[in-house]
């Protein structure tokens, strides 16, 4: 099974950050391109950063997901599918890594 956008995995993501949920925020790939996965990971160690978008969902203890942490992982390293967002939650998390990629100050270099 394919990790799709919006759903949250248990992902291996190396000796550093261990397996860890994670929020898959990239589009599905074809046949020709690289199987991989773009992920912001979810922590419950939190530091207080604006970075930080917490959403309150069943599957997963109280913490956030971190948007300085966006990812790519091959498919490889997603375990196991925990949940989804709803809509709104997912465009929370993703305005979060909009504003950590400097999204809303385009005009500057």
């Amino acid at each position: 099974m394919t990790p799709a956008r919006g759903e949250v995995w248990l992902f291996d993501l190396g000796m550093a950050e261990k397996v860890r949920p994670a929020l898959v925020i990239s589009v599905a790939f074809g046949d020709a391109d690289r199987a991989l996965v773009t992920i912001v990971p979810h922590t419950t160690s939190l530091r207080g950063s604006q970075f930080e978008v917490a959403v309150s969902v069943s599957f997963l203890k109280a913490g956030a997901f971190v948007a300085q942490g966006v990812s790519t992982y091959p498919r490889v390293r997603a375990i196991r599918k925990l949940g989804v967002l709803k809509p709104d939650q997912f465009r929370l998390v993703f305005a979060g890594v909009l504003r950590w990629l400097g999204h809303d100050q385009a005009s500057r270099p």
